[in-house]
């Protein structure tokens, strides 16, 4: 039994198409609410405990593509630090890499949104669009011997916009 998790098989965000109205701009209804969220911890102990947990070195190995227009490394940095001993902010694809979960979430969080619009005729017969979203993986890897915790705290990062 493979304990490994491959991030392209869990769900990701749903991005809700938008139509646009056949004049005038966008109302409030039109597109979805902004929520801003605060990551204020309560109490120290919390936010050392995050700490501990996004500084974890986790086991990686980025997929390879096939797309000869994709980089051969994927470059990640986060807050100016390296993201392997090794490789710096040039991760190769394909192989095992120990790094620090926070590195395996910036790679999480790069989801590119493709666009494409479908214009249809709206119920009083005007030409409307209607604007396609979807959103991907730019980086899909696998977490080596992922933990119960790992699989839920990929699912939950996975499913953020």
């Amino acid at each position: 039994m493979s304990r490994s998790k491959n991030t392209a098989e869990l769900q990701g965000p749903v991005a809700p198409d938008i139509t646009m109205p056949a004049s005038g701009g966008f109302s409030h209804d039109d597109v979805p609410d902004i929520e801003v969220v605060a990551d204020v911890m309560a109490d120290k102990k919390d936010w050392a405990d995050k700490m501990n947990f996004m500084n974890e070195t986790v086991c990686i190995r980025i997929q390879e593509t096939t797309n000869p227009n994709e980089e051969p490394r994927v470059p990640v940095c986060v807050n100016g630090v390296k993201s392997h001993p090794v490789y710096g902010n040039n991760l190769p694809r394909g192989i095992e890499l120990n790094v620090k979960r926070y590195v395996a979430e910036a790679l999480l969080r790069a989801k590119p949104i493709n666009v494409r619009t479908v214009k249809t005729i709206d119920h009083d017969g005007n030409d409307t669009a209607r604007i396609v979203r979807s959103i991907g993986t730019a980086y899909p890897f696998e977490m080596i011997n992922a933990k119960p915790r790992d699989t839920e705290w990929l699912r939950s990062i996975r499913a953020q916009a």
